[in-house]
Parts: structure tokens; sequence; C-alpha cells
């Protein structure tokens, strides 16, 4: 598992450390076998390191430079939220592992191709009694396809 491998915080964090922990929280999220689930780490992922850390650092991009002229509470912040990082990570690849475990059929937006949608989408028996169930005219009733006890007897 990377967050093993993540569990030494350098003392002097680097873009190097911080590109390895971004592609090791991709990865993990990657590995989710529930569409929803894997899509949503992927986009906390890309909003925590594209949008957050450079928050953090204030500079636009994040470089071995930036992270040298940084001041020392910044740094301190840096280094608690690349520790908190780490842990995330850990807790990322056990829900990643579970997730797998207990895994569902595919959806159709993972790319079956030749699905079957079945019913649904008011075009079947609600738009041939004119829509939403309700009769044409006043006065109109709406058969039901199935037959009643009364209908069946005869």
């Amino acid at each position: 598992m990377a967050a093993q491998a993540l569990t030494r915080i350098p003392t002097q964090i680097k873009q190097q450390h911080i590109s390895r922990l971004q592609s090791s929280f991709l990865a993990a999220s990657s590995r989710f076998g529930s569409y929803n689930f894997r899509e949503y780490f992927i986009r906390r992922t890309n909003e925590k390191f594209e949008r957050d850390l450079p928050r953090l650092v204030g500079a636009k991009e994040i470089t071995d430079q930036t992270l040298c002229d940084v001041d020392f509470s910044t740094k301190e912040r840096l280094n608690s939220w690349f520790q908190d990082a780490v842990q995330e990570l850990a807790v990322l690849e056990r829900a990643s592992a579970m997730n797998r475990l207990f895994e569902a059929p595919k959806l159709v937006v993972e790319g079956l191709g030749n699905a079957v949608i079945e019913g649904g989408g008011g075009a079947g028996m609600e738009q041939a009694q004119g829509g939403g169930g309700h009769p044409n005219k006043p006065g109109d009733t709406i058969r039901s396809p199935f037959p009643s006890s009364s209908q069946s007897s005869s």
C-alpha cells in the first residue's frame, strides 16, 4: 500500500513528495469498484491538490522554490496538511479494498454498451392514456392493462 511507503514524513516537503502523494491518492481512488465512489474520490483528490494546496501555500503553482519560500507558519500548516493527507490516504485505501469486496454489477454509464433499458420515462402506459395516466377526455375512464377480478371471472 502506498500509505505505508509515505509513513515517514519528510522534514522538508518537496514537490516530488506532493506529486507522489497525489498519484497515490489517484491510484487508491481509481481502485474503487463502485463508479460513484470512484468518481467522487477522484474529484475530491483533484480539488485537494489543485485547489486547496495552492491556497494553503499561497501560490498558483507548487514547485520546490515556492515550497522553500513560504514562511514558518505556512510550513507548519503544510506539514500538518501533509500528515493529515497521509492518514486520509490510508483510510482511502482501506475503503477501496472494502468496496471491492462487495462490488455490485456495473452501471450503464460505465460502458456496458448494450444494456437494455426497460420501462420508465413516461413513454409507456401513461403516454398511451393521455399522459401521466389522466383520461383523454372528461368522462373517459382509464382501462388497466391488467384484468381485474371481475373481468377475469367472465
